[in-house]
């Protein structure tokens, strides 16, 4: 989830916001599991992806130590709606999975 940086900006002192994400798995594990079907793999690729561009295009951010173990792929039961944007940050598309992956 995106913090709008406004909201830090009076603060003088580093800071580092976690999420504990439950029930998860690394994409590494995720994309071994034979069980889970291609094309959800795909829509979590996409999620990644564009999680990385919105990310660089709001606040130009590079995650600079991204690999499949720092990438956590949670399940939930139901589907879940994700905003798919493109270069401009306007939206493109809906995305429904029960997979979601979070970066850290």
């Amino acid at each position: 989830m995106l913090v709008p940086m406004d909201m830090f900006r009076e603060l003088k002192f580093p800071f580092m916001v976690m999420e504990n994400v439950l029930n998860s798995v690394s994409l590494l594990d995720f994309v071994r599991n034979s069980f889970i079907p291609a094309m959800e793999m795909y829509k979590c690729y996409i999620q990644i992806f564009n999680a990385l561009g919105t990310a660089y295009s709001l606040y130009k951010y590079t995650h600079n130590d991204l690999h499949l173990g720092n990438i956590l792929v949670r399940k939930f039961e139901t589907p879940i709606s994700v905003t798919i944007y493109d270069n401009n940050m306007n939206s493109i598309g809906i995305l429904e999975s029960c997979y979601i992956p979070y970066i850290i």
